[in-house]
């Protein structure tokens, strides 16, 4: 294999472990309030950490955030119902 064709997959690699960090963080952050809203002591605080969302423009992985933020946003609201 050439250190191109080595090259290209690491690359490649990469960008898709990106991808799903980017997608997990948007998932995780909406379920970490959730456990948080549970507690006492961190039920009216936890609202304070729901994060914007990122407005990079043309950024693949800031628009992988966004998509898993707001699919979380509307489980959010569906199971708070």
């Amino acid at each position: 294999m050439s250190i191109e064709n080595k090259f290209i997959q690491v690359k490649f690699f990469r960008t898709l472990s990106n991808q799903w960090l980017f997608d997990r963080i948007g998932i995780e952050i909406f379920q970490w309030i959730q456990e948080l809203v549970q507690n006492e002591i961190y039920r009216f605080q936890a609202y304070r950490l729901i994060p914007s969302k990122l407005n990079l423009t043309n950024n693949f992985l800031s628009n992988e955030f966004n998509k898993a933020f707001e699919k979380s946003k509307k489980r959010m609201s569906v199971h708070s119902q």
